[in-house]
């Protein structure tokens, strides 16, 4: 019985493990789309970096690494990470002509890699941030 709970301990104490980011070099990839077209793999467009993901911010939930990591400078209190899924969404502050407004956002992750979208509304149109990451090399 006693070999049975330690078991089961050292299941639960692993669970939470595919819901983070792995440490190591990530690729990291962001461009809009919109009806009129796409900037990915437009030179000077297309944004792409490689960070490095340590142990320790690693070991942070999900939406602390995506926000403090890998997408810079967002609030993350209306987007939830579960189960591979990101939803949400955040607002947007009034810049030059654009109104605020919010702007939902979805995606996917999972330890190795993630893609998310943020839908944009600017001059009556939507337009789509995508920013997409995998990992390159583990730690």
């Amino acid at each position: 019985m006693r070999r049975a709970w330690i078991g089961i301990l050292l299941m639960l104490a692993g669970c939470g493990e595919q819901e983070r980011f792995a440490a190591g070099t990530w690729q990291v990839d962001a461009w809009m789309e919109s009806d009129l077209g796409s900037t990915r793999d437009v030179p000077g467009a297309m944004q792409s970096e490689k960070l490095e993901l340590g142990r320790k911010a690693a070991d942070n939930p999900p939406e602390v690494v995506m926000f403090r990591e890998f997408y810079h400078g967002m609030q993350r209190a209306d987007v939830t990470f579960k189960d591979g899924r990101i939803e949400g969404s955040f607002a947007q502050p009034a810049v030059d002509d654009i109104a605020a407004h919010d702007v939902p956002i979805s995606g996917t992750y999972g330890r190795d890699r993630f893609r998310l979208k943020l839908r944009f509304s600017a001059f009556g149109t939507g337009i789509d941030q995508i920013v997409e990451g995998r990992l390159v090399t583990p730690a």
